[in-house]
């Protein structure tokens, strides 16, 4: 009889240990994975803009970065797309938006009408004396305006008609930040120049020409780690810009490309870029992060 109460309890031993093992292996299978969610968001933009925007809300920003409760400058926004992804991939966070053209900014207001923490200012952020700087812009919405002594590198023959004056928020007057985005056409390295960096975490920017890459990757080395870099050849874009042309001309062209025959109305892009390059720099503060990075 003691015998059969000894396996008993040596088989009740062994099970307590085996779900004990189970359970184990079921912990350890448990652990904090990175996955991608897909919303969809309404939006009011021109159709010209489609895929720039699409790139934006499926993450042509992210940097692999979490964090909330931060504060952001989206410098250049344009009609929101950044405002919109930034709102969802970082939390409670307080983003200010900043966009010059005054058509597009009513656009940016009506994106953002529902999203109390984002406040949008209908300004240029620029490291000026003036009060007004002269602004082009092709269209409203358009992704392609910046301020005109910058937008003569890109184009020839500015129209006069879609020069105007806007007003002019000084880099010293942004307030402190954790996020910096900055899309304005060329003039990123000016106002990086001209900002208190001290606290910002992570940077994302676009650049249009080497010179302002190279600029501004000097500007940043001291204080700021490289942690991505992306180059894309001007001569692509101004290629496919002939390609369309050519297909106006003989009438074959694709439907799906339409938006570029309104584009071509406007003055096309300099020969001389056809050796440039454009594309993305994100940088992280080396001194100090208060956002998190998954493995």
């Amino acid at each position: 009889m003691e015998s059969i109460l000894q396996k008993n309890e040596q088989a009740q031993e062994e099970k307590v240990q085996i779900n004990n093992k189970i359970q184990l292996l079921a912990m350890e299978n448990i652990k904090t994975r990175v996955l991608t969610a897909s919303v969809p968001v309404f939006l009011n933009f021109p159709h010209e803009m489609s895929g720039a925007i699409n790139e934006v809300l499926e993450g042509e920003y992210e940097s692999g970065y979490f964090g909330e409760n931060l504060t952001i400058l989206d410098i250049g926004a344009n009609i929101g797309s950044f405002a919109v992804w930034a709102n969802m991939r970082w939390p409670k966070s307080k983003i200010y938006a900043f966009e010059p053209h005054p058509e597009t900014f009513q656009l940016l207001t009506k994106n953002l009408e529902n999203l109390d923490n984002i406040i949008c200012h209908n300004v240029a952020v620029y490291p000026s004396n003036k009060q007004k700087e002269p602004f082009y812009a092709r269209f409203a919405g358009d992704g392609e305006s910046g301020l005109v002594a910058y937008m003569n590198k890109a184009f020839d023959n500015l129209s006069e008609n879609n020069i105007i004056e806007v007003p002019v928020f000084h880099t010293h007057k942004l307030p402190q930040a954790d996020i910096v985005k900055i899309d304005t056409e060329g003039a990123e390295f000016q106002i990086l120049s001209n900002m208190n960096l001290s606290e910002v975490s992570l940077i994302l920017l676009e650049y249009h020409y080497v010179q302002d890459r190279d600029n501004i990757k000097n500007l940043l080395r001291e204080n700021f780690v490289l942690e991505k870099e992306e180059n894309f050849e001007w001569s692509e874009l101004l290629q496919e810009c002939q390609d369309v042309l050519e297909d106006i001309h003989s009438g074959d062209l694709d439907v799906d490309k339409w938006e570029f025959k309104r584009l071509l109305q406007y003055p096309t892009y300099k020969e001389s870029l056809s050796s440039d390059y454009y594309g993305r720099l994100f940088f992280t503060n080396k001194r100090m992060n208060k956002l998190r990075k998954y493995p």
